[in-house]
């Protein structure tokens, strides 16, 4: 029927969106498991490299909580 369809796409669109905050969800807890690395190694030993990976980084990750 009419209404079936409609909260068949209802739910449909629901689970788009919460599929969409998971892998951003999930990309940012990668990125911030990569800077916490990197920043125990520059701890140790500064890196202008690794410091350089470091901020482009913070930068995608700033760039992704920004964006949900």
């Amino acid at each position: 029927s009419m209404v079936e369809a409609k909260l068949n796409n209802a739910a449909t669109r629901t689970l788009d969106i919460s599929e969409a905050d998971a892998k951003n969800t999930i990309a940012a807890a990668t990125l911030r498991s990569k800077i916490k690395k990197l920043q125990k190694q520059l701890s140790v030993r500064p890196n202008p490299k690794k410091q350089g990976e470091l901020n482009a980084l913070q930068t995608d990750l700033a760039n992704l909580t920004q964006s949900q």
